[in-house]
């Protein structure tokens, strides 16, 4: 990855799904994901739009009582439709050998903890929806690859805890990248990924953490 593909400010695209979210509100779940503070997420959050609907105080005194409430209505139901559009992805970790089996363990540990959070900001971020629901993944001593399909995904199995994450995140990207057919023929893959890998990184652990993982991968570059 090229320091160029790094951005000062990792915000994804401009997502209307961020209109919805009602600064003021009582922090809850819900307006963790504009920014705002709230509880922690469960561990297994629900996948979609969530709004916050707790209206500040004084909005009363503008708005009328129906014109308040067709607000809320609107807001409601265009959430609902969008939680129902969101899918689960399910990772199916499998050892190539049992020697790799800790490691197969470890990642499957990550993706029970983390799996939501990682596939929620990567189409935050990148502004596209996965498709798949199950992603068969072989775990092995060997370079990373994302597969397609039916073709499993690898991953190396001797990597450090946090190279995993960036890892399961890089090859995702690849898989939630496959369905845009239409693309410059002079644009690689990677050049595509590149686009908004970094964000992600950064929007889940931290700018140093982002920097770190570029470092990594220009390394196993060389």
């Amino acid at each position: 990855m090229e320091d160029r593909h790094r951005r000062d400010d990792p915000i994804g695209p401009l997502d209307w799904r961020r209109i919805l979210c009602i600064r003021g509100a009582e922090p809850s779940i819900d307006q963790s994901r504009c920014g705002l503070e709230g509880p922690e997420r469960p561990e297994r959050p629900r996948r979609g739009v969530y709004v916050s609907y707790a209206l500040p105080s004084g909005v009363g005194s503008v708005l009328s009582t129906s014109m308040t409430n067709t607000i809320l209505m609107i807001l409601l139901m265009s959430a609902s439709y969008l939680i129902a559009q969101g899918l689960a992805v399910k990772m199916n970790f499998t050892p190539e050998s049992d020697k790799y089996a800790e490691a197969t363990k470890q990642y499957q540990q990550i993706w029970s903890a983390e799996g939501g959070k990682m596939t929620e900001a990567m189409e935050i971020v990148s502004g596209l929806r996965f498709s798949e629901t199950d992603i068969p993944v072989i775990v092995f001593e060997g370079a990373s690859s994302s597969g397609f399909g039916d073709r499993p995904m690898k991953l190396r199995a001797s990597y450090p805890e946090e190279v995993k994450k960036a890892t399961l995140i890089h090859e995702l990207g690849h898989r939630l990248n496959s369905q845009l057919k239409n693309r410059p023929k002079d644009i690689d893959e990677h050049r595509v990924l590149f686009l908004y890998l970094y964000d992600v990184w950064t929007r889940l652990y931290g700018r140093s953490f982002a920097d770190r993982m570029v470092e990594v991968q220009q390394s196993s570059r060389r």
